[in-house]
């Protein structure tokens, strides 16, 4: 269940559209998808109301609930690409 945020633990916001997409392409209930993925169910519906940032471990355990990767369920995740570096400047094309 719910654990406390251990000091050094990042939390994520997740991607609701993605959650409930899959949720329902599997028919089950957001209830039956928090036991499975052991939240409490309000804590689920928390998180894809965007009230709460859930913990790696718990995104892992949602992606696993679904059949999908982590990454897959985080808000603003950019894969790294091999050999492609971003850098940010003032505004200056260089």
């Amino acid at each position: 269940l719910d654990v406390p945020q251990m000091p050094s633990e990042r939390s994520f916001r997740i991607r609701a559209d993605e959650v409930e997409r899959l949720r329902k392409a599997r028919g089950l209930s957001q209830a039956k998808l928090a036991e499975m993925a052991d939240v409490h169910p309000r804590t689920l519906r928390d998180w894809l109301k965007g009230r709460r940032e859930a913990f790696i471990r718990n995104v892992t355990a949602l992606a696993d609930a679904l059949g999908t990767r982590s990454q897959d369920l985080i808000q603003g995740y950019q894969p790294r690409q091999p050999g492609v570096t971003f850098s940010i400047n003032s505004g200056d094309a260089t």
